[in-house]
């Protein structure tokens, strides 16, 4: 996929460094890439759920962003919950809804406070799943998403659930 930068990639998130606007059509393989992950996980590890929690900065994310993770969730038969559908979430509130609905998997949309030009748009994704029926949900480890994640799209094999 010549729009995915493999610089988005980081040690414990996805971030894009801005100097280019991410596209909503990399979001949605990367959602799709993050479904397949944890319905792969939920399988081998007997987890009923399919339930994912989907929330966003405080600053500024464009909605079409935002949309595209949707889509991709949906598409790939996952329940989205979107907690950011009226006001944008803090970390705390994101966190309580991860304990309030013990989702498969979770994702806060961040916009960046790192200083940069005006013109970057820094946008990330924090991703965490289930491991273990009974489980705590965690961030991905490093492997995956440097790895597993960066593999993915070219090897896409989830299709339409539903």
């Amino acid at each position: 996929m010549a729009d995915l930068n493999r610089d988005i990639f980081r040690d414990y998130d996805y971030r894009n460094t801005g100097k280019q606007p991410l596209k909503p059509e990399v979001v949605f393989r990367l959602g799709l890439v993050w479904a397949q992950m944890a319905i792969e996980k939920a399988t081998r590890a007997g987890i009923e759920t399919r339930d994912v929690l989907v929330a966003k900065d405080a600053r500024q994310v464009e909605p079409e962003l935002v949309d595209a993770l949707i889509a991709a969730m949906r598409y790939a038969g996952l329940n989205v919950i979107f907690t950011a559908s009226k006001t944008p979430n803090c970390v705390t509130s994101y966190s309580w809804a991860v304990q309030q609905f013990k989702p498969l998997m979770s994702i806060f949309i961040t916009a960046s406070h790192v200083s940069q030009p005006p013109e970057f748009l820094v946008r990330g994704f924090k991703v965490a799943m289930l491991n273990e029926k009974g489980g705590n949900i965690l961030s991905m480890t490093t492997k995956e998403i440097k790895q597993d994640s960066w593999a993915a799209p070219r090897s896409l094999s989830i299709s339409r659930r539903r």
